[in-house]
């Protein structure tokens, strides 16, 4: 009994010392992975000049601040500013641009948006068509620009208009569907101030299984990957 306890306890010892070994090596992963993920940001934000740091950081303050803004005045609890990230990457768009149509959707669309969710849903597929259409990355930075614009002051008309069915044909067309009329009928429509926010909104999320299926027919760009990096830097220096 004495030698068969001798020899069960100095296995016992021995699987001990190899599961604090695997421990060990495990720690030893999980912090050369961490490392592997923030070194490359943190060590290319020191060759950033101080301007460029504080450009990455007032971008990402501003975006939170537009985000309890809309919340506020919507009534809604708005997403994160990680989740709208998620968005801008998932569509290969600028998060400034991304949070900006997220937040005047959100407050033009209070009492017409079953959710939040539809909200965040709407954001995408519009950042999808102008993808779909084939705008270049400040092509589709000024027509959200304008369609933000438009949604803010509760009607779609003029340049903002201009811009949609300029450099996103397919939403153009989309609203030009739900109001039953041509391209040209859309014109004279936004003419008359009668493309609502609301209308638009309904336009966007009814287009949307046609705008998807448009834009996974499309390929990222060089700008594509460098507007990423640049949704990458906003977070991390911001946070």
């Amino acid at each position: 009994m004495r030698n068969a306890n001798g020899v069960a306890n100095r296995q016992a010892r021995a699987i001990e010392q190899r599961m604090r070994q695997m421990a060990r090596n495990m720690d030893s992963i999980g912090q050369q992975a961490a490392r592997s993920l923030i070194a490359p940001l943190a060590a290319i934000s020191t060759a950033l000049s101080v301007r460029e740091v504080a450009r990455y950081a007032d971008a990402w303050t501003t975006a939170g601040n537009m985000m309890a803004s809309a919340s506020q005045i919507s009534g809604m609890q708005a997403r994160s500013l990680e989740g709208l990230n998620e968005i801008a990457n998932e569509t290969r768009s600028g998060i400034s641009e991304t949070v900006d149509l997220y937040a005047k959707l959100m407050r033009s669309t209070a009492g017409v948006a079953k959710s939040e969710m539809e909200v965040a849903r709407a954001t995408a597929i519009v950042n999808k068509a102008f993808k779909a259409g084939g705008a270049a990355a400040s092509e589709q930075a000024a027509g959200i620009l304008q369609l933000s614009q438009g949604l803010g002051s509760g009607v779609l008309q003029g340049d903002e208009l201009r811009s949609v069915r300029e450099n996103a044909p397919i939403l153009a067309q989309a609203i030009a569907d739900y109001y039953d009329v041509n391209i040209a009928g859309l014109k004279k429509l936004g003419e008359e101030g009668r493309i609502t926010s609301e209308g638009v909104f309904k336009a966007i999320l009814a287009a949307g299984p046609k705008i998807e299926a448009a834009f996974n027919t499309t390929n990222s760009t060089i700008q594509d990957g460098i507007t990423r990096v640049s949704n990458a830097f906003t977070q991390y220096i911001g946070q």
